[in-house]
């Protein structure tokens, strides 16, 4: 009763993400990548397995296809001399079970296999040892081995690559495991692993917390955490419109005289001229979205009444595009009301002030009926959208003003509306915690149920990034799931929207965004839906785990006769322990629960940043950027740099010769004594942060609370010149700082380039050293993280872009390494006049 009690109590704690919509799992890579990068999954790496009598495994498997489809899904050893081996050959779409004695096969057994036709098709397998035979079993068809182990006192379970020294392997199939479970020969659970979850290289069995080692294991509930870039597409023009049929699961891109149509289903890009007129013009305000009804793209702006469409078959705009005046309303937010056959739009900017106007206008012709809602609704832009059906909307947040002016106290909104563009309604549903930094939305946010999801950035930023927000539509609770999305600020020259594929249950986020060279690029990334928070997919580590089953049935029992016979000895010591959690301000864990989860961008405080854009945070964690004036801010950089590279001191000439050489020596000194002033009220703010002045000499003195970046990566940066060593944790803590962008990129002076330029160089030349270390080899992600640090201050570097090409390509991530290739081969052309002398068949096959 003991055991069975134990058994329900840790199977239902231990519960995973077993929900029908979310698919989990280990994919194993294949003969796709080289022996060292390939997968294992050992369930007894540390010790082995015991039982008495026999036992069972049984676990869920998908065959996926590839070039190479052979392989050992699972070898189970029993001491040094016998082996059960399942092996695949999907391809051939056979699976043979083999009883291995001493180099021996005692009996080879196969079954028919079929590659899954979608998502939920699995097969099913189990294998029963017992004292006298062996019955294999898939799906439904089983067969038996009249043989079987000598012993089980000494079992080792190892799917994928083997390492055993006996009986090793490196042949993997492309296959994806979930739901390992192990029995007794009664059929009670011993261990079972789901696969839903993991820490680190570790996964625990959700009985006993057993521990298994993933050797470059893909997780499918990754798919739910992790954005995947599909394709990122160059475009020449500022103001290219993007919209997104959800039948036939296709964007599209429209310039003044091209057509860019993306298949989502097969990832095919077509770029084709138009045969006639055009969109609208490029003034900013005008949008296209695509018309499911009539099966036509319109193209539209506020200032005029007719839309122009798009004819597919014809390949040609109804009209040409007009005027190129700066409409009045743009980033505003748009959907089609299909039922009363008319567009609606909301908010925009333009002419210094911001919208609240609800536009419709049928889409049979017409004039635009605009009706400002501002009595009801602050004037915005850069607000979410989410459609509720017969013409109501929410609207989320934005950047605004009440008054709608520009010069009266713009700021974002952090609330959430309901809208009804038929009855020309609005009602406020929430105000959302406020958070310590600017957040503006995507264009459209994702309804569903009782829950809304929408990408959040900071506006105040160039580079900065996109975070899937979840937002309660009973409480207005917070929450901010996934990682996030590097994304290009620039206002007007920037957009970003978020979209369902309800079929194939996967959210899309589309970006239109200046790159780092000249020009823009609309970049697609994708994740599974419903999207899920970082922490639900990491396996909590407990003390204790990955101990033998028996010594945790020991420890449970003792435990639980403890309980019942000392209950008056266990009351007092909680008590007490409650007083000590008291005395020690310790918040009890149903109160942290009851607390409402915040837009929380992990604000910096006491913060200078250099990388990727200067930007400058006080105490409190506000950004005060903005208070720093052009010459404070060169003042300080110089000296600020000038101390960090080589702990150079600045002497006051030097300043007055970069800043004021075309002024007297007394002008000089007074300009100097003045900024230097204003800069250190400045930085009285930020924490102990000072500039200080010895015998003439300038130089920036950085608490211990302070964090630079650039002082950060630069003294990791000469602590691997000095040891001359690159270890595996250094280089990923210069990753996490450098991949955040390249040194003040918007400091356009001469005085600065030294420092950009010493920094790259120092930086890609140790990136490029780390490229040789064992664990760089065997981590194709890891690779793509250095390639993507080095192209962010080269982006023709042929090194890195080999080393990226081929890690995506490796990762079954195909589309994206030639996008990649295809774009440095144009900035090659571009910058050099001149193609590349690398081929992109001879990087992957290298």
């Amino acid at each position: 009763m003991l055991r069975k009690f134990l058994l329900l109590f840790f199977s239902s704690f231990f519960l995973g993400l077993s929900g029908s919509n979310i698919h989990y799992g280990l994919t194993f890579n294949s003969h796709a990548v080289n022996q060292d990068v390939r997968t294992s999954l050992n369930l007894t790496p540390d010790m082995p397995m015991s039982f008495s009598e026999g036992f069972s495994i049984e676990f869920d498997i998908k065959f996926n296809p590839g070039v190479q489809a052979y392989g050992y899904v699972c070898r189970i050893i029993s001491g040094d001399d016998s082996s059960f081996d399942i092996i695949s050959n999907i391809n051939a779409k056979k699976l043979n079970c083999v009883l291995i004695d001493v180099d021996k096969a005692l009996s080879n057994v196969d079954f028919k296999i079929s590659v899954p036709q979608n998502k939920s098709d699995w097969s099913k397998m189990k294998i029963k040892f017992g004292r006298d035979n062996i019955v294999c079993s898939i799906n439904d068809i089983s067969q038996t081995i009249p043989y079987s182990f000598k012993r089980f006192d000494d079992i080792k379970v190892i799917f994928g690559k083997n390492w055993d020294k006996m009986f090793y392997s490196s042949d993997v199939p492309p296959i994806t495991i979930k739901d390992v479970i192990i029995r007794d020969i009664k059929k009670n659970v011993l261990y079972s692993w789901k696969l839903d979850k993991y820490a680190g290289k570790k996964v625990y069995d959700d009985i006993s917390r057993r521990e298994a080692l993933v050797e470059n294991g893909s997780w499918d509930i990754d798919k739910y955490i992790k954005w995947h870039k599909e394709i990122s597409i160059p475009v020449t023009e500022r103001y290219a419109q993007i919209a997104f049929d959800s039948i036939q699961n296709r964007f599209f891109i429209a310039t003044s005289d091209s057509m860019i149509f993306f298949d989502m289903d097969d990832f095919h890009v077509e770029r084709i001229k138009t045969q006639k007129g055009s969109p609208f013009g490029a003034g900013g305000s005008s949008q296209m979205i695509y018309d499911r009804k009539n099966d036509r793209l319109i193209s539209y702006s506020l200032l005029y009444p007719d839309f122009i469409l798009y004819d597919f078959a014809k390949n040609e705009w109804s009209g040409d595009k007009l005027d190129q005046r700066f409409a009045p309303a743009h980033h505003h937010n748009r959907f089609i009301d299909v039922e009363k056959n008319c567009l609606v739009t909301f908010g925009g900017y333009g002419y210094q002030t911001y919208k609240a106007w609800m536009s419709t206008h049928s889409l049979d012709g017409g004039d635009w009926d605009i009706e400002d809602m501002v009595d009801s609704i602050a004037p915005r832009y850069l607000s979410a959208l989410g459609y509720l059906g017969e013409g109501k909307f929410l609207i989320l947040g934005g950047y605004g003003s009440i008054s709608g002016r520009q010069e009266e106290s713009p700021k974002n909104f952090y609330d959430l509306y309901e809208l009804d563009s038929r009855k020309k309604t609005c009602k406020k549903l929430f105000d959302l915690t406020f958070p310590k930094e600017p957040v503006a939305f995507s264009n459209s946010m994702i309804v569903d149920k009782d829950k809304v999801y929408a990408l959040a950035y900071n506006n105040n930023r160039f580079h900065t990034q996109l975070n899937l927000c979840e937002i309660s539509l009973s409480d207005g609770s917070v929450s901010i799931l996934a990682d996030s999305i590097p994304y290009n600020f620039l206002d007007m020259e920037s957009f970003c929207d978020l979209i369902l594929d309800e079929e194939k249950t996967m959210l899309y986020a589309i970006l239109l965004q200046k790159t780092h060279s000249v020009g823009y690029s609309v970049d697609l990334y994708s994740l599974a839906y419903p999207p899920l928070r970082m922490s639900d997919v990491v396996q909590k580590v407990l003390p204790g785990q990955g101990r033998d089953r028996s010594f945790i049935w020991g420890l449970l029992s003792s435990l639980f006769i403890i309980v019942f016979a000392g209950i008056y000895v266990i009351l007092k010591v909680k008590k007490k322990s409650a007083q000590k959690k008291k005395e020690k301000n310790i918040v009890p864990q149903s109160e942290v629960l009851k607390k409402k989860t915040t837009i929380e961008l992990k604000t910096p405080v006491s913060t200078v940043k250099l990388l990727g854009g200067f930007q400058v945070f006080d105490k409190e964690g506000k950004d005060i950027t903005d208070s720093f004036t052009s010459i404070v801010k060169q003042i300080f950089l110089y000296i600020l740099l000038s101390t960090i590279k080589d702990g150079k001191k600045v002497t006051s000439e030097k300043l007055d010769e970069t800043f004021w050489f075309e002024m007297d020596k007394a002008s000089a000194s007074n300009n100097r004594s003045v900024n230097i002033r204003k800069l250190r009220l400045l930085l009285e703010k930020v924490g102990n942060l000072a500039v200080v002045n010895k015998k003439s000499y300038w130089f920036v003195e950085i608490g211990k609370d302070i964090i630079c970046d650039y002082n950060e990566i630069m003294l990791l940066l000469k602590k691997v010149k000095e040891e001359n060593i690159i270890r595996i944790d250094l280089l990923n803590a210069i990753l996490d700082i450098a991949q955040n962008g390249a040194l003040l990129p918007n400091l356009n002076t001469e005085w600065v380039d030294s420092y950009k330029s010493e920094y790259s160089n120092l930086l890609i030349e140790i990136l490029l050293k780390s490229i040789s270390l064992t664990e760089v080899e065997s981590d194709l992600n890891l690779q793509v993280r250095i390639a993507n640090v080095i192209l962010l201050h080269d982006n023709i570097d042929e090194e890195a872009i080999q080393i990226k090409c081929r890690a995506l390509f490796l990762l079954g991530q195909k589309g994206a390494s030639k996008q990649c290739f295809d774009k440095y081969v144009q900035d090659h052309q571009r910058l050099l006049n001149s193609n590349p002398k690398i081929n992109y068949e001879n990087i992957i096959t290298r």
